[in-house]
């Protein structure tokens, strides 16, 4: 292949990636659309807690790094100089989006257990671990990357030319976290049953199992791209990959303040769920004690919610 043919098809690439940029951003924006409704609900109007900062930071930091990265495809006369200077806060904001992620699927995870200390201190120690993993991952991997100048005049945006695949570690360590999830979700449905009349018990194990299942497959491909695929395409899945780590993870903290609100739970469940939901630890004065057999699934909400 001439040096000509080359330089035409690594644009090519690179614009195809540039459109999976702005699907994601497309996708990301959709949601935010589809779920502000319940969000002005279920999340502005509650009482502050650490469900409600991680919300947050996992929900808005995805509508700051995810445009910002698509801007720097498409913003003319883009220096070298800029592009580096730009880049690099945009990918962090994308780390610690993904970490607040991250966190909210763990917590959920911790309440599926009934938030037993040995479990919750367990998965505080992978999550920080991996976070920890990916700050010197990505720090090493910032190191290395260099930008050009355009290499043809109808080219607009930076144009990457040096980045080592060392980012590859970055989502390996996401997917052993996110298999040690659905392992442990998978284990505890097998142990107690997902047979539960409590709705939020169902929505979490509901979200846990199909969500944490879209996050694998995603983090698959991308895994699978980095490995074999051209330097072009590297971040062809990995856009994608950012958004709907914000996404899903939010909707799980959004549907299961939802079920707290559905008329479908029983009396008990519900004042229970307003009470972990809304303002914080609950009061287990406020359970029958027919219901509190059932305490340890239900739980599940203060730690999923707050």
């Amino acid at each position: 292949m001439s040096a000509e043919s080359a330089l035409e098809l690594t644009i090519y690439r690179i614009l195809v990636t540039r459109y999976c940029k702005a699907a994601s951003l497309s996708v990301l924006l959709y949601d935010y659309l589809l779920t502000l409704d319940r969000e002005i609900s279920f999340i502005w109007k509650s009482n502050w807690g650490i469900g409600k900062v991680i919300y947050i930071l996992a929900r808005y930091s995805a509508l700051v790094d995810t445009p910002w990265a698509l801007w720097l495809s498409l913003t003319p006369n883009a220096s070298p100089s800029m592009c580096l200077r730009t880049y690099i806060p945009a990918i962090w904001v994308a780390v610690f989006g993904i970490a607040s992620a991250e966190a909210i699927l763990f917590l959920r995870t911790s309440a599926l257990y009934g938030n037993v200390t040995k479990v919750s201190v367990s998965l505080f120690f992978v999550w920080a671990s991996v976070l920890i993993c990916c700050i010197a991952v990505t720090s090493v991997y910032l190191s290395t990357i260099k930008f050009a100048p355009s290499p043809a005049a109808f080219f607009v945006g930076c144009f990457q030319t040096a980045g080592s695949r060392i980012i590859y570690g970055d989502y390996v360590a996401l997917l052993l976290q996110e298999t040690i999830i659905v392992a442990l979700t998978i284990y505890r449905a097998v142990k107690t049953g997902i047979h539960s009349n409590d709705r939020l018990v169902q929505t979490l194990y509901r979200d846990g199992l199909f969500y944490f299942l879209y996050l694998l497959i995603i983090a698959i491909g991308n895994i699978i791209l980095l490995a074999i695929g051209p330097p072009a395409l590297l971040e062809l899945i990995a856009p994608f990959q950012r958004v709907m780590h914000a996404v899903l993870s939010t909707r799980v903290l959004l549907h299961a303040r939802s079920a707290a609100e559905n008329k479908e739970v029983t009396v008990t469940d519900l004042r229970f769920a307003i009470s972990t939901v809304m303002h914080g630890t609950p009061s287990v004065a406020n359970v029958d004690p027919e219901q509190q057999s059932g305490s340890e699934n239900r739980t599940a909400v203060s730690s999923a919610n707050n």
